[in-house]
Protein backbone atom coordinates (compact mmCIF):
# COMPACT_ATOMS: atom_id res chain seq x y z
CA UNK A 1 0.00 0.00 0.00
CA UNK A 2 3.13 2.37 0.42
CA UNK A 3 5.62 3.01 3.14
CA UNK A 4 8.11 5.79 4.52
CA UNK A 5 10.46 7.24 6.97
CA UNK A 6 7.77 10.05 8.09
CA UNK A 7 4.53 11.53 8.01
CA UNK A 8 6.30 14.08 5.63
CA UNK A 9 8.13 11.65 3.29
CA UNK A 10 4.62 10.15 2.43
CA UNK A 11 2.85 13.13 1.88
CA UNK A 12 5.70 14.20 -0.43
CA UNK A 13 5.08 10.72 -2.23
CA UNK A 14 1.37 11.72 -2.89
CA UNK A 15 1.88 14.79 -3.71
CA UNK A 16 4.20 13.74 -6.92
CA UNK A 17 1.79 10.43 -7.63
CA UNK A 18 -1.43 12.77 -7.51
CA UNK A 19 -0.07 16.63 -9.01
CA UNK A 20 -2.28 17.33 -5.91
CA UNK A 21 -1.00 20.11 -3.62
CA UNK A 22 -0.39 19.70 -0.49
CA UNK A 23 -3.34 21.55 1.33
CA UNK A 24 -5.85 19.05 -0.51
CA UNK A 25 -4.10 15.63 0.83
CA UNK A 26 -5.19 15.00 4.63
CA UNK A 27 -2.99 12.16 6.64
CA UNK A 28 -4.18 10.54 9.50
CA UNK A 29 -2.66 8.61 11.78
CA UNK A 30 -3.84 5.78 13.88
CA UNK A 31 -3.04 2.79 16.19
CA UNK A 32 -3.15 -0.94 15.76
CA UNK A 33 -4.69 -2.56 17.97
CA UNK A 34 -5.75 -6.69 18.62
CA UNK A 35 -9.14 -7.07 16.92
CA UNK A 36 -10.74 -10.12 18.90
CA UNK A 37 -14.32 -11.08 17.58
CA UNK A 38 -16.88 -11.28 20.10
CA UNK A 39 -19.03 -14.16 19.34
CA UNK A 40 -21.26 -13.64 22.03
CA UNK A 41 -22.85 -10.29 20.58
CA UNK A 42 -26.06 -10.08 18.59
CA UNK A 43 -25.21 -6.37 17.94
CA UNK A 44 -23.91 -5.94 14.67
CA UNK A 45 -21.53 -3.45 14.03
CA UNK A 46 -21.78 -0.80 16.49
CA UNK A 47 -20.81 2.98 16.18
CA UNK A 48 -16.68 3.71 16.61
CA UNK A 49 -14.81 6.80 16.90
CA UNK A 50 -15.44 9.10 13.59
CA UNK A 51 -12.47 10.47 11.06
CA UNK A 52 -13.96 13.37 9.42
CA UNK A 53 -12.60 13.55 5.39
CA UNK A 54 -13.60 16.89 5.80
CA UNK A 55 -13.23 18.06 1.74
CA UNK A 56 -9.82 17.07 1.32
CA UNK A 57 -9.23 15.00 -2.34
CA UNK A 58 -7.00 12.47 -1.12
CA UNK A 59 -7.30 11.46 2.69
CA UNK A 60 -4.15 8.96 3.48
CA UNK A 61 -4.77 6.65 6.57
CA UNK A 62 -1.49 5.63 7.76
CA UNK A 63 0.10 2.94 10.88
CA UNK A 64 3.48 3.95 13.11
CA UNK A 65 5.17 0.81 12.85
CA UNK A 66 7.63 -1.08 15.63
CA UNK A 67 10.61 -2.04 15.52
CA UNK A 68 11.14 -1.91 11.82
CA UNK A 69 13.86 0.21 9.43
CA UNK A 70 13.62 3.87 9.88
CA UNK A 71 12.37 3.63 5.87
CA UNK A 72 9.52 1.89 6.79
CA UNK A 73 8.33 3.48 10.00
CA UNK A 74 5.08 4.42 8.50
CA UNK A 75 2.67 2.24 6.20
CA UNK A 76 -0.45 3.10 4.93
CA UNK A 77 -3.71 1.32 5.86
CA UNK A 78 -5.74 3.02 3.14
CA UNK A 79 -6.50 5.62 0.80
CA UNK A 80 -9.73 7.65 -0.50
CA UNK A 81 -10.11 9.54 -2.99
CA UNK A 82 -12.78 11.97 -4.34
CA UNK A 83 -13.66 12.74 -7.74
CA UNK A 84 -13.53 9.83 -9.37
CA UNK A 85 -15.81 10.31 -12.78
CA UNK A 86 -17.48 13.11 -13.85
CA UNK A 87 -20.60 14.08 -12.49
CA UNK A 88 -22.27 12.95 -15.08
CA UNK A 89 -20.87 10.18 -15.82
CA UNK A 90 -22.25 9.03 -12.01
CA UNK A 91 -26.09 10.28 -12.49
CA UNK A 92 -25.72 8.08 -15.79
CA UNK A 93 -24.23 5.14 -13.89
CA UNK A 94 -26.72 5.14 -10.86
CA UNK A 95 -30.02 5.52 -12.89
CA UNK A 96 -29.31 3.12 -15.00
CA UNK A 97 -27.70 0.87 -11.96
CA UNK A 98 -31.53 1.48 -10.31
CA UNK A 99 -34.06 1.25 -13.67
CA UNK A 100 -31.98 -2.00 -15.52
CA UNK A 101 -30.03 -3.84 -12.85
CA UNK A 102 -30.48 -3.71 -9.19
CA UNK A 103 -34.15 -5.54 -10.02
CA UNK A 104 -32.58 -8.52 -11.93
CA UNK A 105 -29.63 -8.92 -9.73
CA UNK A 106 -29.33 -12.68 -8.11
CA UNK A 107 -28.30 -11.64 -4.62
CA UNK A 108 -25.64 -13.64 -2.41
CA UNK A 109 -26.49 -15.89 -0.08
CA UNK A 110 -24.68 -14.17 3.32
CA UNK A 111 -25.91 -15.05 6.27
CA UNK A 112 -25.66 -12.61 9.23
CA UNK A 113 -24.30 -13.46 12.59
CA UNK A 114 -21.64 -15.53 10.62
CA UNK A 115 -19.45 -15.67 14.15
CA UNK A 116 -22.12 -16.67 16.83
CA UNK A 117 -22.43 -20.53 15.33
CA UNK A 118 -25.22 -21.45 18.09
CA UNK A 119 -27.33 -18.50 16.74
CA UNK A 120 -27.07 -19.78 13.30
CA UNK A 121 -28.09 -23.37 14.22
CA UNK A 122 -31.01 -21.90 16.11
CA UNK A 123 -31.95 -19.91 12.76
CA UNK A 124 -31.47 -17.02 15.11
CA UNK A 125 -30.40 -14.03 12.60
CA UNK A 126 -30.00 -10.05 12.38
CA UNK A 127 -32.37 -7.60 10.42
CA UNK A 128 -29.41 -5.39 9.66
CA UNK A 129 -30.54 -5.93 5.74
CA UNK A 130 -34.22 -5.41 6.42
CA UNK A 131 -37.03 -6.89 4.77
CA UNK A 132 -35.98 -10.08 3.02
CA UNK A 133 -37.67 -8.68 -0.50
CA UNK A 134 -36.73 -5.45 -0.70
CA UNK A 135 -33.87 -4.75 1.33
CA UNK A 136 -30.09 -4.55 1.44
CA UNK A 137 -28.54 -7.08 -0.89
CA UNK A 138 -25.17 -8.13 -2.96
CA UNK A 139 -24.76 -9.28 -6.01
CA UNK A 140 -21.05 -10.81 -7.90
CA UNK A 141 -20.09 -10.46 -11.35
CA UNK A 142 -16.85 -11.50 -12.99
CA UNK A 143 -14.69 -14.70 -12.04
CA UNK A 144 -14.06 -16.16 -8.16
CA UNK A 145 -12.60 -18.53 -6.58
CA UNK A 146 -14.56 -20.92 -4.72
CA UNK A 147 -14.45 -24.10 -2.31
CA UNK A 148 -15.54 -26.29 -5.14
CA UNK A 149 -12.94 -24.96 -7.32
CA UNK A 150 -9.83 -26.59 -6.13
CA UNK A 151 -8.07 -23.06 -5.96
CA UNK A 152 -9.04 -22.18 -9.28
CA UNK A 153 -11.72 -20.32 -10.80
CA UNK A 154 -15.09 -21.34 -10.51
CA UNK A 155 -15.60 -21.42 -14.16
CA UNK A 156 -12.69 -24.19 -15.02
CA UNK A 157 -14.87 -27.16 -15.04
CA UNK A 158 -15.92 -27.03 -18.66
CA UNK A 159 -14.76 -24.79 -21.39
CA UNK A 160 -17.27 -22.95 -22.74
CA UNK A 161 -17.20 -20.05 -25.23
CA UNK A 162 -20.37 -18.00 -24.03
CA UNK A 163 -19.88 -17.77 -20.35
CA UNK A 164 -22.19 -15.76 -18.76
CA UNK A 165 -19.72 -13.96 -15.93
CA UNK A 166 -22.51 -10.98 -15.83
CA UNK A 167 -25.71 -13.61 -15.33
CA UNK A 168 -28.75 -11.43 -14.53
CA UNK A 169 -32.46 -13.44 -13.67
CA UNK A 170 -33.80 -14.30 -16.33
CA UNK A 171 -31.96 -14.78 -20.07
CA UNK A 172 -31.96 -11.28 -21.21
CA UNK A 173 -27.91 -12.08 -22.85
CA UNK A 174 -27.98 -8.24 -24.10
CA UNK A 175 -28.96 -7.09 -21.01
CA UNK A 176 -25.81 -8.88 -19.53
CA UNK A 177 -23.52 -7.66 -22.37
CA UNK A 178 -24.46 -3.79 -21.45
CA UNK A 179 -24.09 -4.41 -17.72
CA UNK A 180 -20.67 -6.33 -18.87
CA UNK A 181 -19.53 -3.34 -21.11
CA UNK A 182 -20.75 -0.75 -18.14
CA UNK A 183 -18.42 -2.52 -15.29
CA UNK A 184 -15.53 -2.87 -17.52
CA UNK A 185 -15.45 0.57 -18.23
CA UNK A 186 -16.00 1.31 -14.52
CA UNK A 187 -12.81 -1.22 -13.58
CA UNK A 188 -10.79 0.94 -16.25
CA UNK A 189 -11.44 3.94 -14.54
CA UNK A 190 -11.18 2.39 -11.08
CA UNK A 191 -7.54 1.00 -12.11
CA UNK A 192 -6.29 4.03 -13.58
CA UNK A 193 -6.50 5.54 -9.88
CA UNK A 194 -5.50 2.67 -8.72
CA UNK A 195 -2.31 2.22 -10.01
CA UNK A 196 -1.32 5.69 -9.26
CA UNK A 197 -2.50 5.48 -5.30
CA UNK A 198 -0.89 1.90 -5.11
CA UNK A 199 1.74 0.99 -7.91
CA UNK A 200 3.27 -2.10 -6.38
CA UNK A 201 -0.39 -3.49 -5.23
CA UNK A 202 -1.26 -2.77 -8.51
CA UNK A 203 1.38 -4.21 -10.54
CA UNK A 204 1.05 -7.75 -8.48
CA UNK A 205 -2.53 -7.71 -9.10
CA UNK A 206 -1.73 -7.06 -13.05
CA UNK A 207 1.71 -9.17 -13.86
CA UNK A 208 -0.10 -12.20 -14.63
CA UNK A 209 0.34 -13.34 -18.10
CA UNK A 210 -2.88 -15.15 -18.52
CA UNK A 211 -5.78 -12.52 -18.02
CA UNK A 212 -9.04 -15.09 -19.00
CA UNK A 213 -10.55 -14.12 -15.69
CA UNK A 214 -9.67 -10.34 -15.90
CA UNK A 215 -12.23 -7.10 -16.34
CA UNK A 216 -11.88 -4.31 -18.27
CA UNK A 217 -10.46 -3.17 -21.73
CA UNK A 218 -6.85 -2.21 -20.53
CA UNK A 219 -3.79 -4.32 -21.03
CA UNK A 220 -2.67 -4.32 -17.91
CA UNK A 221 -6.00 -5.32 -15.15
CA UNK A 222 -5.50 -5.85 -12.06
CA UNK A 223 -9.26 -7.26 -11.12
CA UNK A 224 -11.23 -10.32 -11.71
CA UNK A 225 -14.19 -9.78 -10.03
CA UNK A 226 -16.59 -6.96 -8.77
CA UNK A 227 -19.66 -6.96 -6.08
CA UNK A 228 -22.22 -4.38 -6.37
CA UNK A 229 -23.92 -3.81 -2.83
CA UNK A 230 -27.23 -2.02 -2.66
CA UNK A 231 -27.70 -0.37 1.48
CA UNK A 232 -25.77 -3.71 1.94
CA UNK A 233 -24.84 -4.03 5.93
CA UNK A 234 -20.84 -6.40 5.41
CA UNK A 235 -20.17 -7.86 8.64
CA UNK A 236 -17.07 -7.63 9.93
CA UNK A 237 -14.31 -9.66 8.04
CA UNK A 238 -11.16 -10.61 6.42
CA UNK A 239 -11.68 -11.57 2.36
CA UNK A 240 -9.24 -14.39 2.45
CA UNK A 241 -9.63 -15.31 -0.75
CA UNK A 242 -7.64 -12.42 -2.12
CA UNK A 243 -4.61 -11.92 -3.84
CA UNK A 244 -1.91 -11.16 -1.21
CA UNK A 245 -0.21 -8.57 -2.41
CA UNK A 246 -2.90 -6.67 -3.75
CA UNK A 247 -5.25 -4.34 -2.42
CA UNK A 248 -9.66 -4.16 -2.83
CA UNK A 249 -11.53 -1.00 -4.41
CA UNK A 250 -14.40 0.14 -3.01
CA UNK A 251 -15.80 2.72 -5.28
CA UNK A 252 -18.61 4.50 -3.85
CA UNK A 253 -21.95 6.46 -4.87
CA UNK A 254 -24.33 7.82 -2.69
CA UNK A 255 -27.81 9.18 -3.22
CA UNK A 256 -28.53 12.89 -3.68
CA UNK A 257 -29.76 14.44 0.23
CA UNK A 258 -29.28 11.44 2.09
CA UNK A 259 -29.43 11.88 5.52
CA UNK A 260 -28.77 8.25 6.86
CA UNK A 261 -25.34 6.49 5.32
CA UNK A 262 -23.52 3.76 5.70
CA UNK A 263 -19.69 4.06 7.29
CA UNK A 264 -16.88 1.85 6.40
CA UNK A 265 -15.50 -0.21 9.66
CA UNK A 266 -11.83 -0.77 10.00
CA UNK A 267 -11.73 -2.77 13.23
CA UNK A 268 -8.14 -3.32 14.22
CA UNK A 269 -6.74 0.26 14.68
CA UNK A 270 -8.23 3.49 16.62
CA UNK A 271 -7.57 6.85 16.63
CA UNK A 272 -4.41 7.91 18.30
CA UNK A 273 -4.72 9.27 22.00
CA UNK A 274 -8.59 7.80 22.34
CA UNK A 275 -9.70 4.92 24.52
CA UNK A 276 -12.17 3.58 21.78
CA UNK A 277 -10.86 0.75 19.38
CA UNK A 278 -12.30 0.68 15.91
CA UNK A 279 -12.54 3.35 13.38
CA UNK A 280 -15.23 4.27 11.24
CA UNK A 281 -15.66 7.13 8.26
CA UNK A 282 -18.39 7.86 5.40
CA UNK A 283 -17.37 7.35 2.26
CA UNK A 284 -18.38 10.11 0.08
CA UNK A 285 -20.19 10.08 -3.18
CA UNK A 286 -17.84 9.78 -6.29
CA UNK A 287 -15.34 8.43 -4.28
CA UNK A 288 -13.04 5.46 -3.89
CA UNK A 289 -11.39 3.67 -1.40
CA UNK A 290 -7.92 1.31 -1.58
CA UNK A 291 -7.01 -1.03 1.36
CA UNK A 292 -5.57 -4.54 1.66
CA UNK A 293 -8.70 -6.40 2.09
CA UNK A 294 -6.61 -9.58 2.67
CA UNK A 295 -4.88 -8.05 6.15
CA UNK A 296 -7.47 -5.82 7.41
CA UNK A 297 -10.89 -6.44 9.57
CA UNK A 298 -13.04 -4.21 7.90
CA UNK A 299 -16.91 -3.95 7.53
CA UNK A 300 -20.01 -0.98 7.06
CA UNK A 301 -22.60 0.45 9.96
CA UNK A 302 -26.27 -0.74 9.30
CA UNK A 303 -29.44 1.22 8.14
CA UNK A 304 -32.28 1.94 9.78
CA UNK A 305 -34.28 1.20 6.43
CA UNK A 306 -32.21 -0.65 3.72
CA UNK A 307 -33.58 -0.44 0.41
CA UNK A 308 -31.71 -2.46 -2.11
CA UNK A 309 -34.07 -1.87 -4.94
CA UNK A 310 -33.58 1.87 -4.41
CA UNK A 311 -30.65 2.07 -2.20
CA UNK A 312 -29.31 5.33 -0.84
CA UNK A 313 -25.72 3.91 -1.11
CA UNK A 314 -24.10 1.96 -3.79
CA UNK A 315 -20.84 0.69 -3.56
CA UNK A 316 -18.43 -1.47 -6.56
CA UNK A 317 -15.58 -3.52 -4.84
CA UNK A 318 -13.47 -4.72 -7.61
CA UNK A 319 -11.16 -7.57 -6.24
CA UNK A 320 -9.10 -10.61 -7.04
CA UNK A 321 -9.09 -13.65 -5.97
CA UNK A 322 -5.21 -15.89 -5.75
CA UNK A 323 -4.92 -18.45 -7.94
CA UNK A 324 -6.80 -17.72 -10.90
CA UNK A 325 -4.28 -16.83 -13.34
CA UNK A 326 -4.42 -19.98 -15.63
CA UNK A 327 -5.72 -19.60 -19.55
CA UNK A 328 -9.10 -20.66 -20.28
CA UNK A 329 -10.16 -20.46 -16.71
CA UNK A 330 -8.05 -23.42 -15.19
CA UNK A 331 -9.63 -25.64 -17.79
CA UNK A 332 -8.14 -28.90 -18.27
CA UNK A 333 -8.89 -31.28 -20.71
CA UNK A 334 -9.73 -34.93 -19.50
CA UNK A 335 -7.55 -37.55 -21.01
Amino acid sequence: MGFGSSQQELLSKFEEATKLQRHQIQIVEVEEIRFKINAKTQECNPGYPDIDLLNHKLTVIIKKNCNYFEKYLFSVVAIIKRDVLEDKEVENLQTYLKEEILPFCTKNDRPCCSFNKGLKEQGILCKCQGNQNTGGFTATFGCTRTGFSKGLCKYQKKLQTNLRRFKLQGKDLKKEEILQETLYNLADSVSNDFEILTPEAFQNMSSQKSDHCKLGHQQKRPFTAVTIVADYTAHCHKDYRDIKGGAAVLYTIVKKDATNTQKHLMLNYKLKNNSFDGICFTLPNNSLLVEAAYHEWHGSTPLNNPNGVDPTRIGFVFFQHSGLTQPLHGYVKKK
